[in-house]
C-alpha cells in the first residue's frame, strides 16, 4: 500500500473483532514439524496452507478433523498431486494434498472416473453428501504425489467455492514454534524522478542488526522491502513470518499479515514479495508499501495518494520494523531515516558511461548519457514531437536523465526517445500505461504487438522495449532452435494486475510445426503457449514483464526405457514405468499414453522423476506381454517406443 495519508497522521484501523475459532484436531496421528508456512512465496501464488514433514515416510493416515463430506477430488502428476477437498458441516473446507492414495471408497471413485475419461488427470466434484465421513475417519494417506519429498500439505478454506484460504495456525495446527523470526535487511528504491537514496539512484540494501541502528538518507518518496523469514524449532528456516509491521515516528505506516488470501488473485504474491529476487535467488523481501490497487487483504491500509514518504519533512525520523510469528515471538529493528533536500548540481554515485544506457524504473525511466549527447527528443507512435520534462543530474562528464509521467499522462501508448551523439542518431521506445487508463490499447513495435486491457497495472508504468536481438542457435545442446528475434520488456519480472497479450510475428513462410512463444525465466527459456493470432502470428498472455521469443521445439521427447519396475514381474500388482527425457517445450502430460497388450493403461506423470508410472489394478497372467508408450511434448512432437517382458 502507499502510505502518504498515514504519514500525514492517520493510523491503521483496528481489525474487526471476531471470536477465536475453536481448535481443530491434527489430521495426523503424531505431531509433525512444519516445513512450509501459510502465505510463503511460490511462483505465481501464495502457499495456501502448512506443509508437515513426515520424515520421508509415506502412507501415514490422514484423518477428517470434523464430520463432513468430500467436496472435490483431484488427481494430477503436478501441483497438489492426489488431493481431497473435504467440507465440514459448518461450511469450511479442508484440503489435503500430495497423497499416496485415497480411502477405499474414494480410491474406487477416482479410478472409475479415470477409466471413464481415459486419463489419470481428473478433477471433479462428487454429488454433495455422496461420501460422508465422521470426525477422525481416515480420508487418505500421505505421500509425495505432485511434488516431493514425502509430506502432507493441509489447508483450510472458507466460502461456497472454497476460494479464500485462512491460516491453519488459527485453528491450532502447526503449534510448537519456539523460534523468533529473522529480520535481516532493508531494501530501499527511489519511487519518483529526482530522488536519491544514500546519494544514488540505484536500490540500496542495508543490514538490520540488533546491535546497532541502521541508517539511510533519502531525498524524497521511496519504495521499501524488508527481508524477513521465520523458523520453527523442528522445521525449516525460510518460512514466512505471520506479520510485518512498520512504524515511522511512532505512527503505524504499514502492516502485512498472512492471515488469509483469495485464490481468485493468487499472482498478487508477486506484489507482496519482490518477485525478481524471490525467483532468481530465493530471497524473501516483503514489500512495506504495497500499491492500493491490490485485491488481497494481505497488506493494509489501502492508501492511494502517493508513495512512501512523499509528505515527510526534512530531518531525522525513526523507523521501527517488527516481524512476528503466530506464536507471539517477535523481533524489532530500528532505522534512522534521514530526509535531506536535493542540493542543485548534486552528482549521484556512479561513473560516466561510455554509451547510452536506459533503465526501466517502473513509474519512471532513467537514462545515463556519455559526454556530448543531447537531451532526447520525444515523439509519439505517429512521429509527432512531444514536449517532456526531464530531471537531470551530472554524472561524471556525462548526465543522468529521468522522466516520470508524460505531460499528457492520460495519453497512453508508444513513445520514441531519439537523440544524437558522436556516433550519430539513435532511439529507444517505451509504452506509457497509466494505472487508471480506460479502454484497451494496442502497441506495435518491430514485429511485436502488445494488447493491454484497462487496469492491467498496479501503478503507473513505463514498459521499456529493448531492441529485438537475434538469439544464438544452441545447436544440439537443447531441443530448441530460435525462429525470430527476442524482445525484452522491462522492468524485468514486474508483476501485472491483469495479463497482457504479446503477439509475435514469425518470418514470412515459416513452417508452423513446433513453434511456440517462450519467456526467459532466469537463465532458461520456458514454454508459454502457441495460440494462433491473425496473420499467422503467435500470441501468449504474460503475467510479468519478461523477455519473449519464438522458438521451435525440433525434437520429440526421448523414451529412454519402458519396463515393469524392479521386482514387479511376478504378476502381483505390477508397476509399469516409462522414463522420458524432454528439454524443450515440456511434456504434455495429459496426452502421454501407455498401452499394455493393446489396451490403455491409466498412468501418472511424475515430473520430479521424469517418469510415466502405472500401478496396474489387476494381476497379470503368466507369459509374454507388450508395453507401448506414446510421449507428446507441448509443441506437438510425438514419439513411440515398445518393449516386451515375461511374467513367470
Amino acid at each position: 500500500m502507499v502510505l502518504g495519508a498515514l504519514l500525514a497522521g492517520a493510523g491503521i484501523a483496528p481489525e474487526a473483532a471476531a471470536g477465536a475459532p475453536a481448535p481443530l484436531p491434527s489430521p495426523l496421528d503424531t505431531p509433525a514439524p512444519v516445513t512450509s508456512s501459510f502465505g510463503e512465496y511460490r511462483s505465481g501464488h501464495y502457499h495456501g496452507g502448512l506443509d508437515f514433514s513426515t520424515g520421508g515416510r509415506i502412507g501415514l493416515a490422514v484423518h477428517a478433523p470434523q464430520a463432513g463430506w468430500v467436496y472435490r477430488l483431484r488427481a494430477s502428476g503436478i501441483g497438489y498431486g492426489r488431493a481431497i477437498y473435504y467440507r465440514f458441516l459448518d461450511g469450511r473446507t479442508a484440503v489435503f494434498a500430495h497423497l499416496s492414495r485415497y480411502a477405499p471408497p474414494l480410491q474406487a471413485e477416482v479410478e472409475r472416473r479415470q477409466d471413464a475419461e481415459g486419463s489419470y488427470e481428473v478433477d471433479f466434484r462428487p454429488a454433495p453428501g455422496a461420501f460422508p465421513f465422521e470426525a477422525g475417519a481416515i480420508l487418505g494417506y500421505n505421500g509425495d504425489s505432485g511434488a516431493g519429498p514425502a509430506h502432507l500439505h493441509a489447508e483450510i478454506r472458507v466460502g461456497e467455492e472454497a476460494a479464500v484460504a485462512i491460516n491453519p495456525e488459527r485453528l491450532g495446527w502447526g503449534a510448537g514454534d519456539t523460534e523468533p523470526p529473522r529480520l535481516t535487511r532493508l531494501r530501499v528504491v527511489p519511487a519518483t524522478p529526482g530522488v536519491l537514496v544514500d546519494g544514488g539512484t540505484d536500490p540500496v540494501v542495508i543490514p538490520l542488526a540488533a546491535s546497532a541502528r541502521a541508517e539511510i538518507t533519502v531525498t524524497g518518496p521511496v519504495r521499501a522491502w524488508a527481508e524477513a523469514t521465520d523458523r520453527y524449532r523442528l522445521g525449516g528456516s525460510a518460512l514466512a513470518p505471520y506479520r510485518i509491521r512498520a512504524r515511522l515516528d511512532g505512527r503505524p505506516v504499514s502492516e502485512t499479515t498472512f492471515d488469509r488470501f483469495d485464490w481468485n488473485y493468487p499472482a498478487e504474491v508477486e506484489v507482496t514479495f519482490f518477485e525478481p529476487l524471490a525467483r532468481r535467488r530465493g530471497e524473501r523481501w516483503i514489500r512495506l508499501d504495497s500499491p492500493a490497487r491490490t485485491r488481497q487483504a494481505v497488506a493494509r491500509p489501502p492508501v492511494a495518494d502517493g508513495p512512501w514518504g512523499h509528505r515527510l519533512p526534512p530531518g531525522e525520523h525513526d523507523l521501527e520494523i517488527t516481524a512476528e510469528d503466530f506464536a507471539g515471538h517477535r523481533v524489532v529493528r530500528e532505522v534512522l531515516w534521514r530526509v535531506a533536500p536535493v542540493v542543485p548540481g548534486t552528482a549521484p554515485a556512479g561513473p560516466s558511461p561510455d554509451r547510452v544506457v536506459w533503465t526501466g524504473r517502473g513509474s519512471y525511466l532513467e537514462a545515463r548519457f556519455p559526454p556530448r549527447v543531447g537531451a532526447p527528443q520525444v515523439r509519439d507512435a505517429g512521429g509527432r514531437p512531444e514536449e517532456e520534462l526531464w530531471t537531470e543530474f551530472p554524472l561524471g562528464e556525462g548526465v543522468l536523465r529521468q522522466i516520470g509521467p508524460p505531460l499528457r499522462a492520460e495519453e497512453r501508448g508508444l513513445r520514441w526517445f531519439r537523440w544524437t551523439g558522436p556516433g550519430g542518431a539513435d532511439s529507444v521506445a517505451a509504452v506509457w500505461v497509466p494505472a487508471a487508463a480506460a479502454g484497451r490499447q494496442a502497441v506495435s513495435y518491430r514485429g511485436l504487438e502488445l494488447r493491454i486491457r484497462p487496469g492491467a497495472t498496479y501503478e503507473d508504468l513505463w514498459i521499456l522495449l529493448d531492441r529485438p536481438r537475434d538469439l544464438p542457435d544452441p545447436g544440439n545442446e537443447t531441443e530448441l532452435t530460435p525462429v525470430a528475434p527476442a524482445y525484452r520488456l522491462t522492468p524485468w519480472a514486474e508483476p501485472l494486475r491483469e495479463r497482457i497479450w504479446a503477439i509475435l510475428s514469425p518470418p514470412v513462410g515459416t513452417d508452423p510445426a513446433g513453434l511456440g512463444v517462450y519467456s526467459r525465466r532466469d537463465d532458461g527459456w520456458s514454454y508459454e503457449g502457441a495460440e494462433t493470432a491473425e496473420g499467422g502470428c503467435l500470441a501468449v498472455r504474460l503475467s510479468n514483464l519478461e523477455e519473449v521469443a519464438l522458438w521451435r521445439d525440433r525434437r520429440a521427447p526421448r523414451i529412454l526405457a519402458v519396463h515393469p519396475a524392479a521386482g514387479d514381474t511376478t504378476g502381483s500388482s505390477p508397476r509399469i514405468e516409462a522414463v522420458l527425457r524432454e528439454t524443450g517445450s515440456g511434456i504434455a502430460r495429459r496426452q502421454v499414453r501407455l498401452t499394455l497388450d493393446g489396451g490403455p493403461v491409466i498412468a501418472e506423470w511424475d515430473a520430479d522423476a521424469n517418469t510415466l508410472r502405472a500401478h496396474l489394478r489387476r494381476n497379470l497372467s503368466a507369459g509374454p506381454h507388450r508395453l507401448e508408450v506414446e510421449a507428446v511434448d507441448r509443441a506437438g512432437n510425438r514419439s513411440r517406443r515398445a518393449s516386451g517382458f515375461v511374467v513367470r
